[in-house]
């Protein structure tokens, strides 16, 4: 073995490490990018499933406030129900005190008729 050829065996050791150096340098840093990917989807993911809570969320509001407003609504026609029969009943005793009214006058226009 002569001293080129160990020269020339230490060389191409030299560029085979340097090789895989640069190899084993753009494994780590494709593994960072794909670290940073996946950190990057889980973000998004992460906030996509905060916007459908918020939805849900909000979505639950407005049912809520539709069931408040039927609950309302419901309540005032009651009220406005109740208003009416008061009316109603208070006619009707009008109508009965006129009535008694009328009645009384007539006896008493009997009895005088008597005298």
């Amino acid at each position: 073995v002569n001293s080129g050829e160990l020269s020339n065996d230490k060389t191409n050791d030299k560029s085979s490490k340097g090789k895989e150096n640069t190899e084993e340098r753009n494994v780590e840093s494709t593994s960072g990018e794909v670290k940073d990917i996946e950190g990057r989807e889980e973000r998004v993911q992460h906030s996509m499933n905060t916007e459908r809570a918020q939805q849900s969320l909000d979505t639950e509001k407005v049912e809520q406030s539709l069931d408040t407003d039927r609950v309302q609504q419901s309540l005032d026609t009651e009220r406005v129900q109740q208003s009416l029969d008061t009316e109603r009943v208070q006619q009707s005793l009008d109508t009965e005190r006129v009535q008694q009214s009328l009645d009384t006058e007539r006896v008493q226009q009997s009895l005088d008729t008597e005298r």
